[in-house]
């Protein structure tokens, strides 16, 4: 079974059929209205479609429990981001498809003097207006009725694995899309484009003087030179490291055969080297630098990763999406400035 998420900015078919509480309700059989009227109670959230008509709170705990520790172990960068509070949350994400915001240029150095209200030294600041599509990324699973049935009767409960694959395809997907982007072809509407840190426009790039599994003192020369690509561009960290897994063997190896200590542990005697974290989504040989900060990247977050049902079939199928909204917010100022720096 192809358990590869797709993009969207629906994730539901027309005419999809949706149970819920001895309802039924979908694009096109004309009660698309309580939907609508349900998820505006309960603040636009798509877990106020689920349902106990089949599912039973303690297969709707279990779920839950499962995606979250699924989706929790893939986000590897997406997780720097939300520790480190660079999210963004949308009050109405369903109803939210095209992030919108301004750009500012520079301003002039702070004056000193007598008379702060001196009007002949304001600036002039110049604004330009930029867009971010916010699609949903998604896996669909479905499981028999009878099947199910079948197993709580011989006492074994709900199989999630179909759901843990799903959450975990949706998971590596958002890791995907932060660290690496969309595809060849970026993701684009509404007037944007979502771009990952090694596919971003205007990131800060570099050659690698030779790959890290053949020299110790390399990859401190070219992370020194990262850095100071960052402190260029004016963005001044903390800073997490990424790197590929062709690079995890080689960072535990001693940096020198003369001394104690390998080559992770003297990069993170940097200044402002905070982490260095293996991402297996990066292609060999690439490394990239990111300072984490506000004006580097943020999340956008509508959801974290969920699970909503509808019914087929008679009610003799149900239907899961594995559905989530956190979209990848890079940024650089008007003087194209960036503090993503990629390395290959």
């Amino acid at each position: 079974m192809n358990y590869n998420p797709q993009w969207t900015m629906d994730p539901g078919p027309a005419g999809v059929e949706i149970m819920s509480q001895g309802r039924v309700f979908g694009s096109g059989n004309g009660n698309g209205g309580w939907v609508t009227s349900r998820l505006r109670q309960y603040g636009w959230h798509p877990s106020s479609l689920r349902t106990y008509d089949t599912l039973e709170y303690d297969d709707w705990k279990k779920i839950h429990d499962k995606v979250q520790q699924i989706y929790t172990q893939r986000l590897v960068a997406v997780g720097d981001l939300m520790s480190a509070g660079l999210t963004v949350p949308l009050e109405n994400p369903l109803g939210t498809t095209i992030f919108v915001w301004q750009d500012a240029s520079d301003m002039e150095d702070a004056h000193l003097g007598m008379a702060p209200q001196d009007r002949g030294l304001a600036d002039a600041i110049e604004y330009g207006t930029k867009y971010l599509p916010l699609p949903l990324v998604y896996k669909r699973i479905s499981l028999d009725v009878r099947q199910l049935e079948s197993s709580r009767r011989n006492g074994q409960g709900l199989d999630v694995s179909l759901v843990a694959a799903a959450t975990r395809k949706v998971a590596e997907k958002i890791e995907e899309i932060l660290v690496v982007g969309t595809g060849t072809t970026p993701f684009a509407k509404g007037g944007g484009t979502i771009y990952g840190y090694k596919d971003f426009t205007y990131r800060n790039t570099g050659s690698l003087t030779t790959n890290w599994d053949e020299s110790g003192a390399a990859p401190v020369d070219n992370v020194v030179a990262m850095k100071q690509a960052a402190i260029d561009a004016r963005r001044y960290g903390p800073y997490s490291l990424y790197v590929p897994t062709n690079y995890e063997t080689p960072l535990d190896e001693d940096y020198d055969s003369t001394k104690v200590g390998t080559v992770r542990e003297r990069l993170l005697k940097i200044s402002g080297i905070n982490s260095i974290k293996v991402i297996d989504k990066l292609t060999a040989d690439n490394v990239i630098l990111v300072s984490l900060d506000e004006e580097t990247v943020q999340m956008i977050t509508g959801f974290e990763p969920q699970v909503v049902e509808w019914d087929s079939g008679g009610g003799f199928y149900k239907h899961f999406i594995v559905f989530a909204m956190m979209v990848p917010w890079l940024k650089a100022d008007q003087e194209n400035r960036s503090g993503v720096v990629h390395y290959s």
